[in-house]
């Protein structure tokens, strides 16, 4: 596709041959997304495309990272968040899905145990980005801040846009005393997006 188009155009294009032409909707929404990597979106449209195939474990992974990604106060971010509460009550969802979740429940009472969980089910599906930042947070949680950091470091990488890594990343950090990096980091989420749900109780 032309450069000239908006993120609108890329979206609406996508919509339309969803769930008819799914392979060809993906291939329009990743090109929209390298044109327009900080629009918002594309990973709710990516996730319906991976639903109409089927494969809800890859549907869930694309509604979250566009629901923290974007915040259940806009429009986007709340889309994303229903079809995350669907998907999550369907009978026929995915074995993977339940063991995301299940890993999700220990991700407080038993960080450590969650974070195996975690980094166990990346072996075998692949660094989903969204699996990752839950063994981020497991990992933070169950004191491993160096592995926690770095995940942290290669996710702001992968997605520059995604300011929870910037917060979670500067509450690490300013844990660990290493106070100017931090606000470092906190400065940037900001410049990203100073509404952004993640900033909204940070001092």
């Amino acid at each position: 596709m032309h450069e000239k188009y908006d993120p609108g155009t890329y979206l609406v294009l996508a919509n339309v041959l969803i769930p008819r032409d799914c392979d060809t909707a993906e291939k329009i929404l990743r090109d929209g997304m390298k044109q327009f990597p900080s629009a918002a979106g594309f990973h709710l449209l990516l996730g319906h495309v991976h639903q109409s195939r089927g494969h809800h474990a890859e549907a869930f992974y694309e509604y979250q990272w566009e629901l923290l990604r974007t915040g259940a106060a806009r429009t986007e971010g709340a889309d994303a968040a229903r079809r995350c509460a669907e998907l999550v009550k369907k009978p026929s969802s995915s074995r993977e899905l339940a063991d995301l979740m299940t890993a999700v429940q220990e991700m407080q009472r038993n960080p450590q145990l969650a974070s195996e969980m975690l980094a166990e089910m990346i072996r075998k599906q692949g660094e989903h980005f969204i699996l990752q930042l839950y063994e981020a947070e497991a990992s933070q949680n169950a004191g491993n801040f160096i592995h926690a950091a770095d995940v942290y470091r290669a996710l702001i990488l992968r997605d520059p846009g995604f300011v929870p890594a910037y917060v979670q990343l500067s509450e690490l950090l300013r844990q660990k005393g290493d106070l100017q990096e931090a606000e470092q980091l906190l400065t940037k989420a900001r410049e990203i997006d100073d509404q952004h749900w993640r900033l909204q109780h940070v001092p």
